[in-house]
């Protein structure tokens, strides 16, 4: 064999061979440093995931052991308070005092909750008081005396602060009536002089009438939409307190009776004799008793 052939055969052998070491050298090295790496990774997820179902474990822990609905309720009422004492340090005719219609048109939000929201609650509550089964509450209760004053309780109570809701409706009226009648002369007069300005072409006149006039405008829709919304709930509270009133006189008169589930039997031959017999009673004749 030629001596060239055979050099560069013994050449490539050698070449190749070292590439096939340096080959496997180097996935060697490669395999060892990703199994390394896979095996912190590893390590590294367990202990994670360890962590994990141990801070799982805590909070479930947590939640059972320190009844975690409390903090919640907490939180919740300590907002709760927070706005209501936010409304409650807003100026004093907020709430208690009759507000004014500028009062009214510079806190819009407050005004609709005070004079429409609240009140509506407040018939709608009241309403389901009075409708109240009160004979099958007595019936399923072992303590009827206990339930039939609470329950009396409770209309006396919707009876007086009634009166007190109407009373403050009416002052609320009387003031949003006065700004009624002065926004419908402002308007009067302002259409009056509008038309005047108007005819000698004084733009800015003009520009600042129609801004009085919608500012009046304004002012007088707010307030008659209130006057309407009063009427009706003013009306509304008086239904109510004048039925509640029949039911308290009912109850109170006849307490005893419908504490002990007794009944009263008008005879068929009249109830004349049932008043000779202390049976039947006028109120009147029962509280001078």
């Amino acid at each position: 064999m030629d001596k060239k052939v055979i050099y560069y055969f013994l050449k490539i052998t050698l070449l190749t061979f070292a590439f096939i070491v340096v080959i496997n050298l180097a996935t060697g090295f490669f395999n060892n440093f990703t199994l390394n790496t896979s095996k912190t990774e590893t390590d590294s997820t367990v202990i994670s995931k360890t962590e994990a179902d141990k801070n799982s474990d805590n909070f479930v822990s947590a939640w059972n052991q320190n009844m975690i609905i409390a903090p919640i309720w907490v939180a919740i009422t300590t907002n709760i308070w927070t706005r209501l004492k936010d409304r409650t340090e807003a100026p004093a005719n907020v709430y208690n005092d009759v507000m004014s219609i500028s009062y009214i048109l510079g806190n819009k939000q407050i005004a609709r909750d005070k004079i429409i929201s609240r009140n509506m609650i407040l018939i709608n509550e009241y309403l389901n008081i009075l409708k109240m089964d009160l004979k099958t509450s007595l019936g399923q209760s072992s303590d009827r005396s206990k339930v039939l004053d609470s329950y009396i309780s409770q209309l006396e109570f919707r009876y007086t602060s009634t009166i007190e809701n109407i009373n403050n409706l009416k002052n609320q009226r009387t003031v949003l009536l006065a700004s009624l009648n002065e926004n419908n002369t402002d308007i009067e007069s302002t259409k009056t002089k509008m038309s005047s300005d108007f005819k000698v072409f004084d733009s800015q006149s003009v520009i600042e009438d129609v801004d009085t006039y919608l500012k009046a405008r304004d002012s007088y829709t707010y307030a008659r939409t209130y006057i309407i919304f009063i009427d009706k709930f003013i009306a509304y509270y008086t239904y109510l307190n004048n039925y509640n009133k029949k039911l308290l006189d009912t109850l109170i008169n006849n307490r005893d009776l419908i504490v002990k589930n007794s009944q009263l039997v008008i005879p068929d031959s009249g109830s004349d004799l049932l008043k000779s017999l202390n049976l039947i009673y006028t109120e009147a004749e029962f509280k001078n008793n």
